[in-house]
């Protein structure tokens, strides 16, 4: 009854709060209020776990089974998740989650008044939810950061638009509206979780008219075409809503593959906005594919004479500080190798990004270092970066060849009559008006002469690159840097990375709190009773909850490169592994297995997905997706298998000095998850997540020889 209402309350009433990440750093009240957020979202886990506890200590002689049941419907949860996203949405997943667990224990237990009145109540509110989720779903309204909001009713506007939200979809990956204004009715855009947005090219065949550079001003979004006139073949990796493959129309490339991982923004501009956009992409040049940007290219064999990127990410997990989620393997040292693979000789790679105080400097550091890993000898001479002021972006561009003199004249020319700035190189006796400049320059000569690259890391910022083994882009604070988040006041220092970074460890320090006052003070007051071994069982039970979060938290950052998006990776790595570790659980209870023998094996298989799995995910990156993801459950599952086995062991031998010790060694087991999945991220971006599965495996080293000790001190034999 109480997980029922916790569930409603957490995901459907929650997200209402009137919280603004802006000004989380300058106003109290909204810190407390994401604070309360935070504690309510917790509440259903609190039930659930009580839940199991019960459950686990009153069938502890079942365990396995008990064990195989819970994770084995976790698995089937993450499964249903991907399948039945778009057909129910958010808010009719939230429902079937309440009533899934709710109305079965209702029915099974023995029917009181009260337990007849609590299940009259909950399908009393689940008939009156159901008949509303539209007007609830309606009611999740994006913070006033978002652009949702800022686009239309922010206060920098000068002319305030009433918004109207013309369609509105939820899928696995994000939830996907199209939005327009009752002043402006062709102005529509593209929302990823209400912020990310990009605009729908609703254009009439003649805007297709070719590129003027005297009078039109090419730079950031059409750069690469000052350079490669009439290019034969564009890759537009994150074409949204046609902005770059219109350029590229407008360019008079005749073959553009423009490449869309989320599956509803390719189905808009194809069929539920097809008709309006049809000048754009109901073109034979034109080929739209519903994939992600750097496994297409590694599929595929052709070459390109531009490949485009215009800021592609979106801030939705950034703003929470939950940087695993972000789409940053697009920019990472390995990524730009890729991109620059499938270049023609005098192709150009043109990626744009924001001028924030390291974002576009971070972009440059990736470029030069990948240039060099590739073994060109002059990387500088193969780069340029220009500025525009009037929409505060940065085009970097780079290419197989040293750019000419020819092309660099052009860009001067064009810099000059439309009052943008080059960014690197800079000529001679040049100054350098933004410290942006200094760095590019300082950083390629520093890579040139062989000295230290620290150039790019000050006291504001770190901006050194970064590889796919801690791709975390957007964190630009170390950690005794952390205090200037307290100084972000932009939105954009709170999105990208300086206020986040300080909200990843508050998190820490708040849950470490929450786990000491809500676990450990009382079960070092009233959990320890009469059972032996108390400190060895509960470092045990700590190692297995640390050690197990920590495999599961780097298999879903490695595998979203796999996969494609973090969203497909947090589903089917999390509903594997949960799969697995049921099924190994009952192998262990029905065949009694030796626990020794398999956390053995278990050690193996996590040395080989460490220093194994990036060349397995790298070789397999250009396969289809449905290929990938059988590649991912075969790598997951045996890992999967063996981590089913040690804790409940652990609670039938717990149990035999009495079932009350049961639910306090799974709340320690859980206690430790939760804090082991902020300690997990904050260790990758410390060091890398190879680091993270080697510090799982020194946990389950130390749980394996624990187990050995408390075995041999029973009077039963060690198996």
């Amino acid at each position: 009854f109480f997980y029922f209402f916790a569930v409603i309350i957490a995901s459907l009433y929650a997200p209402r709060f009137d919280i603004s990440t802006a000004r989380i750093a300058t106003e109290s009240a909204n810190m407390y209020r994401l604070l309360i957020t935070y504690f309510i979202a917790t509440l259903p886990y609190f039930f659930a776990g009580w839940i199991l506890g019960v459950v686990y200590r009153d069938y502890v002689k079942h365990i396995h089974f008990l064990y195989f049941a819970d994770l084995v419907g976790a698995a089937l949860g993450c499964f249903a998740f991907l399948a039945a996203m778009r057909v129910f949405g958010a808010v009719g997943l939230v429902l079937i989650a309440a009533s899934v667990v709710v109305f079965p224990l209702l029915i099974l237990l023995k029917l009181s008044w009260r337990h007849s009145a609590a299940a009259l109540v909950c399908m009393g509110v689940l008939i009156y939810l159901s008949a509303n989720t539209e007007s609830l779903n309606e009611n999740i309204e994006p913070e006033e950061t978002k652009a949702l909001v800022a686009l239309y009713d922010g206060p920098h506007l000068k002319e305030v638009e009433t918004r109207v939200i013309e369609f509105s979809e939820w899928n696995p990956i994000s939830r996907i509206d199209v939005a327009s204004s009752e002043e402006y009715p062709m102005r529509k855009r593209i929302f990823i979780d209400g912020d990310a947005w990009t605009g729908l090219t609703v254009q009439p065949e003649e805007a297709l008219a070719p590129w003027n550079p005297e009078t039109e001003c090419m730079i950031t979004w059409a750069a690469p075409y000052l350079i490669r006139v009439n290019p034969k073949s564009v890759l537009v990796i994150g074409s949204g809503g046609g902005v770059d493959v219109f350029n590229a129309l407008r360019a008079k490339a005749q073959d553009i593959d423009a490449v869309e991982i989320n599956p509803t923004t390719a189905r808009i501009v194809l069929d539920e906005y097809g008709e309006e956009t049809r000048a754009v992409f109901d073109r034979p040049e034109v080929t739209v594919w519903n994939e992600e940007g750097r496994s297409f290219v590694r599929r595929g064999e052709k070459l390109y004479d531009v490949i485009v990127m215009n800021a592609i990410d979106t801030f939705s997990a950034l703003s929470a500080g939950a940087y695993v989620l972000s789409e940053s393997y697009l920019y990472t040292v390995e990524a730009m190798k890729d991109y620059i693979e499938h270049l023609k000789p005098e192709g150009v790679l043109s990626i744009s990004r924001w001028k924030t105080p390291a974002e576009s400097v971070r972009l440059f550091t990736v470029v030069i270092e990948a240039l060099y890993e590739m073994g060109f000898e002059n990387p500088e001479d193969h780069i340029t970066a220009i500025y525009q002021p009037n929409n505060g972006f940065i085009a970097i561009m780079v290419s197989p060849s040293p750019f000419s003199e020819a092309d660099m004249r052009t860009i001067r020319t064009h810099c000059k009559r439309h009052g943008v700035h080059l960014m690197y190189p800079l000529a001679d006796g040049e100054d350098y008006g933004y410290s942006t400049q200094r760095l590019y320059a300082s950083y390629a000569r520093a890579r040139k002469t062989e000295t230290s690259p620290d150039v790019v890391v000050d006291s504001l910022y770190d901006a050194r690159p970064v590889w796919d083994d801690s791709p975390f882009f957007f964190n630009f604070l170390t950690v005794h840097q952390l205090w200037l988040a307290t100084r972000a006041s932009t939105a954009a220092q709170i999105l990208r990375g300086n206020w986040s970074s300080l909200t990843l460890f508050s998190l820490l320090g708040f849950l470490a709190v929450a786990v000491f006052v809500f676990m450990a003070a009382p079960l070092l007051k009233y959990g320890r009773g009469h059972m032996p071994n108390f400190k060895k069982w509960l470092v045990y039970f700590t190692c297995l909850g640390l050690s197990f979060i920590f495999i599961e938290i780097a298999l879903m950052q490695r595998f979203a490169l796999l996969l494609g998006h973090p969203s497909r990776s947090i589903a089917l790595v999390l509903a594997t592994l949960l799969l697995f570790a049921g099924i190994g659980s009952q192998i262990r209870g029905r065949y009694g297995l030796s626990l020794s023998l398999c956390v053995s094996l278990l050690l193996v298989a996590i040395v080989v997905a460490a220093f194994v799995y990036p060349a397995i995910i790298s070789y397999t990156l250009g396969w289809t997706l449905l290929r990938r993801s059988l590649v991912t459950v075969l790598l997951v599952a045996p890992l999967g298998i063996f981590m089913g086995m040690p804790f409940p062991e652990g609670l039938r031998m717990v149990s035999e000095h009495g079932s009350e010790a049961v639910p306090w060694m799974w709340g320690v087991n859980g206690g430790s998850t939760v804090l082991g999945s902020v300690i997990a991220i904050i260790l990758a971006m410390a060091f890398n997540f190879t680091t993270v599965f080697l510090l799982a495996g020194l946990g389950y080293a130390i749980a394996l020889m624990l187990y050995v000790i408390l075995k041999n001190r029973s009077a039963l034999p060690v198996s």
